[in-house]
């Protein structure tokens, strides 16, 4: 299976460069275009019903990713043309995933194979609604590329705060 493309959408918000210099460098490791969605308006409730009553092909042949900002962005990827193309997986990755308020009903995450989320404690509530398609990805840091131009480093890792030992 092959990654073919990193879906984000593009609305240009304060606050996400972390999340889209994030984007930018999942494409430029495994060597894919980002798929930058133009900024839409909310789906109808009608829309939505819509999007759930028809199955989405699936196929081992190739993969792609979506970056949502915020769970109710789960519903604008869904409706973009060319989502329901066969011959692809999907993995779906909620940055604010803490938002469970804001969650789509299940059957429309259950059109993503792996649907990543970013806070531990919703565990329960991810795994309850998807078994074993949710996956919790917490937070992490391009320490390497974001750091100084200095090649040589005295220091991997930097723990600021109180950390469990582990």
């Amino acid at each position: 299976m092959r990654l073919t493309a990193v879906n984000y959408f593009d609305d240009a918000a304060r606050g996400w460069a972390p999340i889209e210099h994030m984007v930018g460098l999942c494409a430029r490791l495994f060597g894919v275009d980002v798929a930058r969605a133009p900024a839409v308006t909310r789906v109808s409730k009608l829309r939505k019903l819509g999007l759930m009553a028809f199955p989405t092909a699936r196929d081992d042949a190739a993969c792609e990713i979506y970056v949502a900002r915020f769970p109710d962005d789960v519903v604008r990827f869904i409706d973009q043309p060319g989502f329901h193309r066969p011959g692809r997986r999907r993995v779906l990755w909620m940055i604010d995933s803490y938002l469970t308020g804001w969650l789509p009903p299940t059957p429309l995450l259950r059109k993503f194979d792996v649907v990543g989320f970013t806070q531990h404690q919703d565990a329960e509530l991810f795994r309850d609604r998807l078994g074993d398609r949710a996956l919790w990805l917490g937070w992490g840091a391009d320490a390497l590329d974001g750091g100084s131009a200095c090649g040589r480093r005295p220091v991997d890792v930097l723990r600021v705060g109180r950390q469990p030992e582990a």
